[in-house]
């Protein structure tokens, strides 16, 4: 487990989006995404996906550009 800013989450991903377009502030989009703190506790799985944890029953996972949202039921 590993607490990451928002600029890490996804791989990077947010933080190469405001790469290609200043506007794109990765706060913010993390945000949009409904990770509300500084820090996002992130299980990293050693290979393409990391679970990163909204709160104690959702995470989000990044694949191929879509972002997938799993709860717990």
């Amino acid at each position: 487990m590993t607490d990451y800013g928002p600029d890490m989450i996804f791989q990077g991903a947010l933080d190469e989006m405001q790469r290609a377009d200043k506007k794109a502030e990765p706060k913010a989009l993390a945000a949009s995404l409904g990770f509300a703190s500084d820090k996002t506790k992130t299980l990293e799985t050693g290979c393409e996906i990391d679970f990163h944890f909204v709160d104690r029953t959702t995470a989000e996972v990044g694949l191929n550009n879509t972002v997938y949202t799993l709860k717990k039921q």
